[in-house]
């Protein structure tokens, strides 16, 4: 058994669904195939040896919670202060047992594979490392911000797209918004994490990867297959997807 424990983020409006204003619909309700999307990951979860999944909800969390059911637990994000808020309200649902917390969004993770996921756990407990987050390469990744990397190709930052200068630009690699993060370091650390800069009232995840750099803890960046990584922020992406899973079927 993994002694990973799952925090899926699952609060979003779903506001890029709806012309900038918030859904009807909690994002990760939206449905790709016949089912709301985040019922892959948890599909995907459900035949691995996993620790129970807690599922962060925020908008409309009671309609989340009655479309999921009982079988996992629930922290609510009552206010929206961003990713690294919502893990933060999640690890107080974590159990004691868990060496190892996955980090994963509810709205991204349709296409995760059972056996992508397992490598990616083997692989962190095998190299003792502090965080292994998940990287796609985009040839095209005008949409994403980037991973950087130090000249001996360890990931030291994310740099968000409306941040990155001419060069950076050219960068392939993705962040997937998957992170598997030593639980003990977590819980430390997760207090740390300041607002985001520009008047932002957020507190992102990001800077997780900043806080392990200054620390000089182990990450480990790894590049997937990108069939597995389909990022549904609007609706033309959300008619991808849907186009995706019929293909697969």
């Amino acid at each position: 058994m993994y002694l990973t424990q799952p925090i899926i983020l699952a609060g979003g409006k779903g506001t890029r669904m709806n012309q900038g204003k918030a859904s009807g619909v909690p994002k990760v309700l939206f449905k790709i195939g016949n089912k709301p999307m985040i019922c892959y990951i948890l599909e995907t979860f459900r035949y691995m040896e996993l620790i129970k999944p807690i599922i962060v909800v925020g908008y409309k969390a009671q309609s989340v919670i009655d479309e999921l059911g009982s079988n996992y637990l629930y922290a609510v994000q009552t206010k929206r202060l961003g990713t690294g808020h919502a893990v933060k309200i999640g690890l107080k649902k974590a159990y004691n047992s868990a060496k190892d917390i996955f980090i994963v969004n509810g709205d991204d993770s349709a296409f995760y594979s059972q056996n992508m996921l397992k490598g990616v756990f083997k692989l962190h407990q095998q190299n003792n490392t502090i965080i292994t987050m998940l990287i796609v390469k985009i040839p095209d990744a005008s949409d994403y911000g980037r991973i950087i990397r130090n000249l001996e190709g360890n990931v030291i930052g994310i740099v968000e797209k409306s941040d990155l200068i001419e060069e950076q630009k050219k960068i392939d690699e993705v962040n997937c918004g998957a992170y598997v993060i030593n639980a003990e370091w977590l819980k430390a650390n997760i207090g740390k994490i300041k607002k985001s800069y520009k008047g932002g009232k957020e507190y992102p995840i990001t800077d997780l990867i900043k806080l392990a750099v200054l620390q000089n803890q182990k990450i480990s960046g790894v590049v997937i297959d990108r069939k597995e990584w389909v990022g549904v922020n609007n609706l033309e992406q959300l008619s991808e997807a849907n186009r995706l899973i019929t293909d697969n079927k």
